[in-house]
């Protein structure tokens, strides 16, 4: 692929947002039964309101087994690609993972409407010990996996120690567990190896997902029944899968004696998701209302849809960053003035302005605007074309001659196709001519993990605003291929630096910490880091009560929705 790439407004802008988000210190002490309130977060602004009404979603395809669904208790979203892998212990895919939050629990969880304060989800209340090592965790009573099954502290542990032993991607923000002990079957108490500030957000997140102990009958070849959770889904969620048909949809429907009795009163009762693999296609399903919401549709179509009868525009600050990997272990990008050079030769700020508008901002370091430490001196490279081709020549490669490489994506990264464009035409521009491949998510995903690729546009959404879940998780040695060191990346001197600040009992020496480790891993490049994204959605008018959860923009909390 080759293009030429104006700087004209309207010429393709693209991406899908989110981006900003609020910030504010994650807790490490004493708890119960939620965390102290912190700084108010910024207000989302207010959907757009549209004049006409909207056409009904056409009815589910297949109605659940405890009785008819009708339109209006049936949530259809779109998306272009099935979910690779639903086991939340494994996957770290986004589109599994707003399943995975509806099928699965976890001790703790983000307040509605804040990005900061905790609350307990299957945790009654929980404490800390004043050294930040010892936690105890108080489950809430008559807690069940959907099958009934009891949920107690030993599923729990059962759990954790499978995270653990698949050693996966969604284990890293929870390595400080040393051990786990059941004095009764409400407790739970985990005992860290050393302190981690940020120990109870990660709790918050899908790796911390309790599975139902149950699945071990599903157990091949002692694979932990990765194989079967795969492709099925065992928790004790509001919503469980009753259908997955490869290419086509994913159903899930509700549990009608759900512990916490939420279900009596959720109106919605079914949710699809909807595989339209192009993008055109899936616009014109949400105009036509054969879906609720569009997944993944860049900002320049979402701005297109804001003047069509029933559709409401949502929009929200949020982090949602993305990158291009370079693979850093080995030739050609083990040289590090090659990597400068790439980056120099890449203008973020004009890539944020021409594809978001004001709706996202350039991303000129690992800890993205809005996230605790961010450091506004920080410029990162910068747009010089001269000193790029300056670095060219200091790496062997004088006008980017002999250099070969190939630049991959996906379209699970929104708006992937019109950023490969805009980003091989900058590189052109100063010799260096990439070969754009596009292939399936589930085989980028195989190809990073093995360390099989060069250079990768990605996208990453950290979540909670501490700067672990971006410096350590992408920087971290101990983290090579989706665990989620995408670029293979190795300083003893950045492991030593994030690896303090992780464990810090203060936020200014943590970061302080952090900010020096920015300065090396912005100075090694072994990311280009382009730009982070606000939320931008399209969703039909006659969705009530639509809401985004505070840590993902494609978890929704459908039990407080309905349709009219």
């Amino acid at each position: 692929m080759r293009a030429e790439w104006s700087s004209a407004r309207g010429i393709r802008c693209v991406w899908s947002g989110i981006g900003l988000v609020l910030v504010a210190s994650l807790l490490l002490g004493a708890c119960a039964p939620a965390a102290p309130a912190p700084a108010k977060p910024a207000e989302a602004a207010k959907p757009t309101e549209v004049a006409k009404p909207a056409a009904e979603a056409k009815p589910a395809e297949k109605p659940a087994a405890a009785g008819q669904v009708g339109p209006k208790q049936t949530f259809v979203w779109g998306q272009v690609s099935d979910p690779s892998n639903l086991d939340p212990h494994f996957s770290l895919d986004g589109y599994a993972g707003s399943m995975i939050v509806q099928a699965y629990e976890r001790l703790l969880r983000y307040k509605a409407g804040t990005r900061t304060e905790l609350e307990g989800e299957l945790a009654e209340s929980w404490t800390a010990s004043p050294d930040g090592l010892t936690w105890t965790f108080k489950l809430r009573p008559n807690t069940r996996f959907a099958d009934g099954s009891a949920l107690d502290s030993t599923a729990v542990k059962w759990s954790f120690d499978r995270l653990f032993a698949l050693k996966a991607g969604p284990s890293t923000p929870l390595q400080a567990i040393d051990r786990i002990e059941t004095p009764d079957p409400r407790t739970i108490v985990m005992t860290l190896k050393e302190p981690f500030a940020p120990f109870a957000s990660a709790l918050t997140q899908n790796g911390a997902s309790i599975v139902n102990p149950k699945v071990q009958q599903y157990e091949k070849d002692g694979d932990a029944a990765k194989g079967w959770l795969a492709t099925n889904m065992m928790g004790s969620g509001l919503y469980q899968q009753s259908e997955w048909v490869k290419g086509q949809r994913l159903v899930m429907d509700i549990v009608p004696e759900h512990w916490s009795g939420r279900a009596a009163n959720a109106s919605i009762r079914r949710l699809i998701a909807k595989i339209v693999t192009e993008l055109s296609d899936l616009r014109l399903q949400l105009e036509k209302g054969d879906i609720d919401h569009a997944y993944g549709l860049e900002p320049s179509q979402v701005r297109a849809l804001s003047d069509k009868p029933g559709i409401t525009i949502y929009k929200d600050a949020y982090l949602d960053f993305i990158y291009i990997y370079l693979m850093s272990a080995k030739p050609p990008f083990d040289k590090k003035e090659l990597r400068q050079a790439l980056a120099y030769a890449v203008d973020n700020k004009r890539l944020s302005d021409e594809l978001l508008g004001d709706g996202g901002r350039p991303l000129n370091g690992p800890i993205g605007f809005g996230m605790l430490c961010y450091d506004e001196s920080n410029q990162g490279y910068g747009y010089d074309p001269a000193k790029a081709q300056q670095l060219l020549t200091q790496a062997g490669y004088p006008g980017g001659r002999g250099l070969d490489f190939e630049l991959l994506y996906s379209t699970s990264t929104v708006g992937a196709e019109e950023v490969v464009v805009a980003v091989q035409a900058m590189w052109s521009a100063v010799g260096v001519q990439a070969r754009v491949t596009k292939i399936a998510e589930a085989t980028r995903r195989e190809r990073i993990d093995k360390g099989d690729t060069q250079a990768t546009l990605g996208q990453w959404q950290p979540g909670p605003p501490d700067p672990f879940n971006t410096l350590n998780r992408w920087y971290d040695s101990r983290f090579h291929g989706l665990g989620v060191n995408r670029a293979f990346y190795t300083n003893s001197e950045a492991d030593d630096l994030i690896r303090k600040a992780a464990v810090g009992t203060s936020e200014q020496e943590r970061c302080n910490l952090y900010r020096q480790a920015q300065k090396i891993v912005v100075d090694d490049a072994p990311y280009i880091t382009l730009y982070q994204q606000d939320l931008q959605l399209a969703i039909r008018q006659e969705v009530q009560g639509f809401n985004v959860a505070p840590n993902s923009r494609s978890t929704f909390d459908f039990s407080t929705m309905s349709k009219s």
